[in-house]
């Protein structure tokens, strides 16, 4: 068992690393970075190659070199196949049957928009013909109150005119009776 545990014991010590060899960023060697802010360049074209460009640019400016160009590589064309007739048959009723589906799509989407708008046709025509008749009915009832207050107002009249009527001496009569 101890034999073990010390064998352990050394693998683990020399699988560590320790933090001596660990490099700080002090001390990578570090260059300076030239403060390209001011420089414009060109687009790269080939007239970097001109010497007159060259002799042209800013001596401060650094002179980039690009790579060769480096062409797509050409492969050679895809086989065309000519589709067998039955595969062409196939695709051809394929799409006519897509039509078709459209079709009774766009037919039954119409058909729904169509009911949308006849229900929507229905139900403004409703509304309208709802107040239409709660005007007419407001109507009616102003009439009917307006006539039950003129025939109350002539029944009121009416009794009092009779109850004058009662109460004033018979013509001719001055004896104190008076008609009922």
């Amino acid at each position: 068992m101890k034999f073990n545990h010390a064998m352990s014991a050394e693998a683990s010590s020399s699988t560590q690393v320790s933090a001596d060899s660990y490099k700080t960023a002090e001390s990578y060697p570090a260059s300076d970075i030239p403060n390209l802010g001011s420089h414009t360049y060109s687009r790269p074209t080939r007239t970097w190659k001109d010497p007159e460009v060259h002799r042209a640019m800013a001596p401060e400016m650094p002179i980039l070199e690009f790579p060769a160009e480096v062409l797509e590589p050409k492969y050679p064309p895809l086989p065309v196949c000519k589709p067998s007739k039955s595969a062409t048959l196939h695709s051809a009723h394929m799409r006519e049957e897509q039509l078709a589906e459209w079709k009774q799509w766009q037919v039954a989407y119409e058909g729904i928009e169509d009911g949308q708008i006849l229900a929507w046709l229905e139900a403004v025509r409703k509304a309208k013909k709802e107040e239409k008749e709660e005007r007419e009915c407001a109507k009616r009832t102003e009439q009917e109150r307006v006539e039950k207050e003129w025939v109350e107002r002539l029944r009121r009249e009416c009794e009092e005119h009779a109850r004058v009527r009662n109460t004033t001496p018979a013509v001719g009569e001055d004896d104190g009776t008076y008609e009922t």
